[in-house]
């Protein structure tokens, strides 16, 4: 994992925050593809991490490169609060209804 890409969730365990990820969908080299037009009218260049994830000759973003990997939610709670966590991830886990994988599924 690429170091800035982990810096919007290291925090919660410094800060003792209960959190939990529920997986979502897989990169979609085709839809999940950063086009000029989302460079145009999605995040700013202003900050150092989206200019570094999207822009520039290398950016760390690269949809063909993350083919296949999966993509995932993080519910964050406050301290102390690790059931509302349990529940919320239920609820979202059931919003996002049945999905084509699960533990031990991936295939590289």
């Amino acid at each position: 994992m690429v170091p800035q890409l982990a810096a919007s969730t290291f925090i919660f365990n410094l800060l003792d925050f209960p959190t939990g990820v529920i997986p979502v969908a897989r990169v979609d080299p085709t839809e999940d593809a950063v086009t000029s037009e989302w460079l145009a009218t999605g995040p700013s260049a202003g900050t150092m991490v989206e200019r570094r994830l999207f822009h520039g000759a290398t950016p760390l973003y690269d949809a063909k490169a993350m083919s296949g990997l999966p993509v995932g939610v993080q519910i964050v709670g406050h301290r102390w609060e690790d059931e509302k966590v349990i529940a919320m991830m239920r609820i979202a886990d059931d919003a996002l209804g049945k999905r084509s994988f699960g533990p031990g599924s991936y295939t590289p």
